[in-house]
């Protein structure tokens, strides 16, 4: 049966008289919320026991940061077209960013292992070179735009591996 299979009920019918005299809206009686919340199961917290890294953990960290710093921009695709950088002047906010991560790396120079401390000078002595070849050729090419992207890229990369060797 369906709902086109009943016939209307007649105006003196008394079940009509029974649904004519319920409210229009009905509030629920209660909040019912604190009955179905005593219910539920408590959450339980459990202490996980912290482990410590590895001692060769950090030599290791260090060395990744080395390939990414030095390979990864040769890794990664090139565009088809040269992306046109804004014309702002992010080179002294990224120059302000650099200086406050080198105090934070300076500051904890005495807590790293030599060896990594060490690769990680190494590896920033790299990227300034690589900057000083970008920013040299583009004394010939100042608007050249892979060349602009290039040093964004580098100093991108500097930022990360003083990022990643602070946060350690």
């Amino acid at each position: 049966m369906t709902f086109d299979d009943f016939e209307p009920l007649a105006p003196d019918d008394p079940l009509r008289a029974a649904i004519d005299g319920l409210p229009a809206s009905v509030a629920p009686p209660q909040d019912l919320w604190a009955g179905i919340a005593s219910q539920l199961p408590q959450p339980t917290r459990v202490a996980v026991p912290r482990r410590e890294a590895p001692w060769w953990w950090g030599m290791a960290a260090a060395a990744a940061l080395v390939v990414v710093a030095i390979g990864g921009g040769q890794i990664a695709p090139q565009p088809d077209e040269p992306v046109l950088l804004a014309a702002v002047d992010w080179s002294s906010q990224m120059a302000e960013g650099t200086a406050t991560l080198e105090a934070a790396l300076a500051a904890q120079r005495g807590e790293m292992d030599p060896d990594i401390y060490q690769i990680v000078v190494e590896s920033l002595a790299e990227i300034d070179t690589a900057v000083a070849r970008i920013e040299a050729a583009m004394d010939n090419r100042p608007d050249d735009p892979q060349l602009l992207e290039a040093l964004e890229q580098m100093q991108r990369q500097r930022v990360a591996l003083l990022r990643t060797v602070v946060t350690l």
